[in-house]
């Protein structure tokens, strides 16, 4: 597995995934450019920051995780529906759009990876937002898988299970993905 000379930007690399790849990749050879996640979920300037430091970009990995905890959905309110929302998908559409700019204006290839919480498939008790917003990140991923493969940029969509060992399954699992050898384009990695 090859990361090294490749430009990596992570998207919530303050996050417990997103520090933990990012060590991960710099320790593979990997260049990466932290992009946080704005309060209004907008990561277009992150984003353009990011490859402006880089030089360019080869891979997005957007690993926005929700913040929120445990609530029963009948507890759900408006502002943490929208909250969860603006946070995590409107995250994944700027970082990803900004990303496809820069990947296509320098020709064409890329890959773009979306995290979405296993949530989303199990329907886990309590996860009613973390759930909703992995099946929209989801949806979205494989939307522009279709749309963007003729322009040379790959999407994948990164979902690791509940309880799984960030340092002996996620990580090495998601250096795979982000690596290119597994060369897939719009499949769901688990694990």
């Amino acid at each position: 597995m090859s990361l090294e000379g490749l430009r990596i930007a992570v998207v919530d690399a303050d996050g417990p995934l997103g520090a933990a790849a990012v060590a991960a990749l710099r320790e593979a050879g990997a260049s990466v450019a932290a992009v946080e996640v704005a309060k209004d979920g907008d990561a277009t300037e992150g984003v353009d920051r990011a490859v402006a430091e880089l030089g360019g970009l080869d891979v997005l990995a957007n690993l926005t995780v929700p913040r929120e905890g445990a609530m029963p959905a009948i507890d759900v309110g408006r502002a943490d529906f929208d909250g969860i929302f603006k946070t995590c998908l409107r995250t994944a559409r700027t970082s990803n759009q900004a990303a496809f700019r820069h990947m296509t204006a320098a020709g064409p290839g890329g890959h773009v990876v979306n995290h979405a919480e296993m949530a989303g498939e199990t329907g886990e008790a309590g996860r009613a937002l973390a759930a909703t917003v992995a099946q929209a990140t989801v949806a979205w991923s494989r939307a522009t898988a279709g749309a963007w493969f003729m322009q040379g940029v790959r999407v994948n969509i990164f979902q690791p299970g509940a309880g799984a060992d960030l340092s002996k399954t996620v990580i090495p699992t998601l250096l795979f993905l982000l690596s290119g050898d597994a060369a897939l384009h719009g499949a769901t990695v688990t694990c």
